[in-house]
């Protein structure tokens, strides 16, 4: 089974819709209107369906769970392939905006979570005994009043490619604004964790990270400690809203040698030469920088501007 989204109604290929004009959403508000007690409790949700199970180019937004993932729930061998997608304001109190219980793993590429929320652990994703793989995927401004404001892993060991956690919280006494990992660890390459609160990551056995910008820094071959610019959640072409990467960025270019989608979340062809030495290099985070197309923070009142190079 396949299912697209960002259609009219009036093309006859696929690669003519846009989700950028055309936003196809998957809402659980169908009681009354803004009123999250009487919405689904999961708003998309898979039980022992393999990888030829598609979701593609959607919005997935107001489910409201009374115990496991809010915007979708995977269950007893569930292994979706997910792309281009939004997972918005999702309530649970585990895993707000997904649940992959149960050796549940799936794909996902091109993907936001943002705005979603839990009340225990996992406010974009809870992963219990499931190793989802996660490439070019945005966590950010997702909430958990314990543990794991963007991601909590029980007895998971998700795989991360080129994913960036930004402003994501653990609140009250919790721990892992961005990732928390409890009899599991998380392995990330070429990541952003930034601005994350109480943390950006906590495990018990510790995550394994490399070629990652860490806030506070953290063990792992080409790892560093440094802004990394990155710019409001927006639109910055492509499906989703991404965090662009501001001029002077140490996270162009420093991605690692070996390890490197061929697209970013956008769908822009990576690595490119974003810092002008003539060759080409993955950048760290969701989003590549193009020279072509720079960004400063003009103003800390006006925001950010795309400025063209030179």
């Amino acid at each position: 089974m396949s299912l697209y989204g960002c259609f009219t109604g009036t093309e006859t290929a696929r690669d003519q819709r846009d989700c950028r004009a055309n936003t196809t959403i998957l809402s659980g508000d169908i009681g009354v209107p803004d009123y999250d007690l009487d919405n689904s409790y999961h708003v998309v949700s898979g039980h022992d369906i393999d990888s030829t199970a598609i979701l593609d180019g959607f919005t997935i937004t107001s489910g409201y769970s009374d115990y496991h993932g809010g915007g979708m729930y995977n269950n007893g061998n569930s292994s979706p392939t997910l792309t281009n997608l939004t997972f918005t304001d999702n309530y649970s109190p585990y895993g707000g905006g997904m649940y992959n219980n149960n050796n549940s793993n799936p794909t996902l590429t091109n993907v936001t979570f943002s705005n979603n929320s839990a009340n225990y652990g996992g406010g974009g994703m809870y992963n219990d005994q499931s190793n989802p793989i996660l490439t070019n995927v945005t966590f950010t401004n997702n909430s958990a009043i314990d543990d794991g404001g963007g991601m909590y892993n029980d007895h998971s060991n998700p795989s991360l490619t080129n994913v960036t956690f930004y402003g994501n919280s653990a609140d009250m006494f919790g721990f892992g604004g961005g990732i928390y990992d409890i009899f599991s660890y998380s392995t990330l390459i070429n990541a952003i964790l930034w601005g994350n609160t109480p943390d950006q990551v906590y495990g018990s056995y510790g995550a394994v990270i490399t070629y990652s910008i860490v806030q506070g820094g953290y063990t792992g071959e080409g790892n560093i400690d440094q802004d990394p610019i990155l710019g409001p959640l927006e639109d910055n072409g492509g499906f989703t809203l991404t965090h662009n990467l501001g001029i002077g960025s140490p996270a162009i270019d420093t991605g690692s040698p070996s390890v490197c989608p061929t697209t970013d979340q956008r769908g822009l062809s990576r690595p490119i030469d974003g810092n002008g030495d003539s060759t080409p290099e993955c950048d760290m985070g969701a989003f590549e920088s193009d020279p072509r197309h720079l960004y400063v923070d003009i103003d800390a009142q006006q925001g950010w501007t795309m400025a063209a190079p030179g």
